[in-house]
């Protein structure tokens, strides 16, 4: 029975969609605590809401080009570490973009910085205990 849910199309699904979920709470958490390192107060959120947004609305657009869900988190490997480089560099480059053409949103210029840094880590981070959890099963 388990094996017949692990090969239909609802798993795939799940999958998808617990990736997703998962890696959009690691940046929206990213995010504010990176706001908290840099101005070293708890900002309210809906103070930054469009930050959020628009940071989700990046990594959604990177997430399908660089096909993060076809990703075998099961063998995090030195390919692995590549894709989320590149992945790091992209959004490094559109959020700083980002950051420094708009003037709605209060971002401090340091995030272009402190936040991809943070959440990157956090996410390499995340993967490598994914894949050690599936390792040890």
């Amino acid at each position: 029975m388990i094996s017949n849910f692990l090969n239909s199309k609802n798993f795939k699904e799940v999958r998808f969609l617990l990736i997703l979920i998962n890696d959009l709470l690691i940046l929206n958490f990213s995010i504010y605590f990176s706001y908290y390192l840099r101005i070293e107060f708890f900002i309210s959120f809906f103070e930054i809401k469009n930050v959020h947004f628009f940071a989700s609305t990046i990594y959604l657009l990177l997430f399908f080009i660089f096909k993060i869900p076809k990703q075998y988190f099961r063998y995090f490997s030195s390919n692995s570490y590549f894709l989320y480089f590149k992945l790091f560099v992209s959004y490094l480059v559109i959020f700083g973009i980002y950051v420094l053409i708009q003037h709605e949103d209060f971002i401090p210029r340091s995030l272009i910085i402190i936040f991809p840094s943070f959440f990157s880590v956090c996410l390499v981070f995340n993967r490598i205990l994914i894949s050690k959890f599936f390792q040890n099963k």
